[in-house]
């Protein structure tokens, strides 16, 4: 079978028509353009890699899947190319390089590690929150009101009666997971509700919620945007 990574030495080609599979030569530097590459998922998931026990490596801020144990390469040989002097997009044939890449039972193997993580991603994302009086003295941290975003929120009912947790819905009753948290003792001591909030905090808010809550509460509330 012909060798779909041979090009002829000193050939040139347009850009879109490079090989699938090549090197790049930039001066002293070398970039491998070879579709085979171990997946990554962003550093931030990290904590679930380590609670399956996946062996993985951080790289520039993500988390490669990376075991040592099952690790394997291939050699292969891909022609080598560079930018042609006061071109845009034409490319040049230097010739030939044998590198080492992932072998393809390595990278398969990488995939389904990364499909469980991913599986437990979205289980995480999905999971309600707790909204319970912890959570919401934290959110709260002595002010007397906040607006914040909370997804699935599940409150709990004996939150007490100093705090008041108001929803913002949609025109259609929809929530939008977008609550007010009032401190109803510190109310008493103002003539209106300074409620600090991001201009798309802002546009869910104004209108019938922001009526909604100073109905609720008995208060006028003016909108602060920052």
């Amino acid at each position: 079978m012909m060798n779909k990574n041979i090009v002829a030495k000193n050939a040139t080609m347009r850009k879109e028509a490079l090989p699938r599979n090549y090197v790049l030569q930039n001066r002293k530097d070398q970039q491998v353009n070879f579709k085979r590459w171990l997946p990554c998922v962003a550093a931030k998931y990290e904590e679930i890699l380590q609670e399956l026990g996946l062996a993985y490596k951080v790289e520039d801020g993500k988390c490669r899947f990376w075991n040592p144990e099952v690790y394997e390469e291939d050699a292969v040989t891909l022609p080598v190319f560079r930018q042609v002097a006061n071109t845009k997009d034409l490319y040049i044939c230097t010739g030939q390089m044998k590198v080492t890449v992932p072998s393809r039972k390595t990278v398969e193997t990488a995939v389904e590690a990364k499909k469980t993580v991913m599986r437990k991603v979205e289980q995480a994302k999905s999971a309600s929150t707790k909204v319970n009086r912890e959570y919401l003295e934290k959110v709260l941290n002595g002010k007397t009101a906040k607006a914040v975003k909370i997804k699935n929120a599940q409150i709990a009912q004996d939150i007490g009666e100093d705090i008041k947790v108001l929803p913002a819905v949609k025109a259609n009753g929809e929530p939008t997971g977008y609550y007010g948290i009032f401190n109803t003792k510190k109310l008493k001591h103002v003539p209106a509700i300074k409620l600090v909030v991001s201009e798309q905090t802002q546009s869910v808010i104004e209108g019938q919620n922001q009526q909604y809550w100073e109905y609720q509460l008995d208060k006028k509330i003016e909108l602060i945007p920052v």
